[in-house]
């Protein structure tokens, strides 16, 4: 009986350690392909989305609805193109507050809200489908969100986002169209910041 324990106490620990070396050579071969320098911006997120989702394609390129209306904390309805103004490089993160990974979303808003702390100038936004004003003030007070967080259709992405299961990223301008998307898998919520310092740059 002892040798069975002991046995099984040897193949836990090389178990995990093999997992902490994956985990590590991941986060390694993650971190080359930020700090590559590379002429493009969304080159360097493109490669990074496909690595992410692996699903073997960018989801940069689609276009939201033309016409696009949130609603506030207040229940009170605002126009998107209002919202974004001139500005070339609105940066978003959407998630549904019902169906998402908490992990992720978690993950996720931290990372944001540390990144909007030292980017107060920068259009920083948190948009959250399928949520009530209520569901608004719900999750403001949680994360003490600092930044603006508005409730969106899921209608107005195009069917490829719509569906996605997992929460994301993506930069877009007047011109409704989507860059710079990045996924946020629930085992590799931890390269939120990562992603982040690369729109920085």
């Amino acid at each position: 009986m002892n040798r069975i324990l002991v046995a099984f106490i040897v193949v836990l620990i090389c178990l995990n350690i093999y997992l902490i070396y994956q985990k590590r050579q991941n986060e390694k071969a993650y971190a080359e392909v930020l700090n590559r320098p590379t002429k493009v911006m969304s080159d360097k997120l493109h490669a990074l989305n496909e690595r992410v989702v692996r699903d073997g394609h960018s989801s940069s390129g689609y276009q939201l609805s033309k016409r696009i209306i949130l609603t506030d904390i207040s229940g009170q309805e605002l126009d998107f193109d209002r919202l974004i103004g001139d500005t070339h490089d609105a940066l978003f993160f959407r998630f549904s507050p019902s169906i998402h990974c908490q992990s992720c979303v978690n993950e996720s808003i931290g990372a944001l809200s540390k990144f909007y702390n030292k980017n107060r100038n920068g259009k920083i936004f948190i948009l959250a489908t399928e949520a009530s004003a209520n569901d608004l003030k719900v999750i403001t007070a949680k994360f003490g969100l600092l930044m603006p967080i508005y409730a969106i259709q899921k209608s107005y992405f195009p069917k490829e986002l719509e569906d996605r299961e997992e929460p994301f990223f993506f930069v877009t301008d007047k011109s409704h169209f989507i860059t710079n998307v990045f996924t946020v898998h629930y085992e590799l919520a931890y390269l939120v910041p990562k992603y982040l310092s690369a729109i920085e740059q």
